[in-house]
Order: C-alpha cells, then sequence, then structure tokens
C-alpha cells in the first residue's frame, strides 16, 4: 500500500503542472464536455503509465532508444503542437450550439498520448524520482515496480478525472462567443508551444 501510494502521489504530481496537455484537456471539456476532455486526459495517463514502467522495470534498452531519438520524438510532438492550434484557430462551427461535440473519443485520447509519448525526457523524470523514493532492496523487485507504476497511472488518472469535472461546471455560461475567444486562445498558445519546441530541436540538428 505504501508503495501503491508513492505511485499515486507522483502521478498526480506529473500530471497537476498546467502545461499544453493540461490546456488542451481544459478547452476540449469546456468546448466537447467532459467525456472527451477526461479522454483527452487519460491519453497522457496511458503515456506517463507506459513510461513509468519503462522506469520502474529498468529497461535499458528501451530507454537508451527513446533517449537517442529523442530529437525525432520532439520534433514530431512540436509539429503536432502547431498542427493542433492552426486547427483549433481555423476550427468552423458546425451547428448553432455553443458547445462542440464531434471529436470521437478515441482521437482524443490519441491526440495527448501521441503528444506524451513524443517526449522521452519523461523517462528521466520517472528513473530519477523513482531512484529517490525506492530503497535498493525494492528497486529491483518486478512486484514493487508494477504496483509503483499502477499507483502513477491510478494517481494521474483522478488527476484528470478531478480536472474534467472541475472545468466542465463553467460550461453553463459558455456562449458562441466565449466559445470562439477559447478555441483562439488555445490555438494561438499551442502554436506557441510548438513553435518553441520544433525551434529547440532544429538547434540540435
Amino acid at each position: 500500500m505504501e508503495t501503491f501510494i508513492k505511485g499515486l502521489l507522483i502521478g498526480l504530481s506529473v500530471s497537476a503542472p498546467v502545461d499544453p496537455i493540461g490546456f488542451l484537456c481544459i478547452q476540449r471539456t469546456l468546448t466537447q464536455g467532459m467525456k472527451v476532455g477526461l479522454a483527452t486526459g487519460l491519453g497522457a495517463t496511458f503515456a506517463d503509465f507506459l513510461y513509468g514502467l519503462v522506469a520502474a522495470f529498468g529497461m535499458s534498452k528501451i530507454t537508451v532508444f527513446f533517449m537517442s531519438e529523442a530529437k525525432w520524438f520532439r520534433l514530431f510532438g512540436g509539429a503536432f503542437l502547431f498542427y493542433l492550434g492552426v486547427k483549433i484557430i481555423f476550427k468552423k462551427k458546425t451547428s448553432n450550439s455553443c458547445v462542440d461535440s464531434n471529436l470521437p473519443m478515441w482521437q482524443a485520447f490519441l491526440t495527448t498520448f501521441l503528444l506524451m509519448i513524443s517526449n522521452p525526457l519523461t523517462i528521466l523524470f520517472f528513473l530519477s524520482v523513482f531512484s529517490g523514493v525506492s530503497s535498493a532492496e525494492t528497486y529491483f523487485s518486478k512486484k514493487y515496480a508494477l504496483v509503483l507504476s499502477c499507483g502513477v497511472g491510478i494517481g494521474s488518472g483522478l488527476w484528470w478525472l478531478g480536472l474534467s469535472a472541475f472545468v466542465v461546471r463553467f460550461r453553463e455560461k459558455l456562449t458562441i462567443a466565449r466559445l470562439q475567444k477559447i478555441n483562439i486562445i488555445a490555438g494561438v498558445v499551442f502554436c506557441g508551444f510548438g513553435f518553441w519546441t520544433l525551434q529547440q530541436v532544429i538547434r540540435l540538428l
């Protein structure tokens, strides 16, 4: 139980900072409802869980591969963020409703999974945190690694559930004009993050 709680807290802490994933979850919850917003967050949760498994089980070959190809993963992530931003900015409404609902949940899930998996530096975060909370005896235990990783996944999922549930309360005050402003702001933020990431990666090429 202590190991699970450690993973839970790590999962909450890695998800809590407001970054492009969090902003996307908020934007989709406001404009497309809690189910799409939650699916958006769970995509990031699944990526966190996979990276947590890699770090917890000490899968050195996978870690080396991701880190050696990190610039290409980040290049994809930056381009994908920029694409999302442009798509949101120029999104046309298909009805008079102030809330859209035409994004499949699987697509919302896949979007953030790809964004999160394109940042291999997350593995280094988990490696450093796991080594800090683990003793020498437990760090190499498969059972310990599995419980810790499951805790990370559940903690991350709880964060996105809570965030979506909180944000959905503001949908009642959402008008078409406000929806358009939200989309423009979100699009500009994503384009900005995407451009910054691409600029950083291009310098390393």
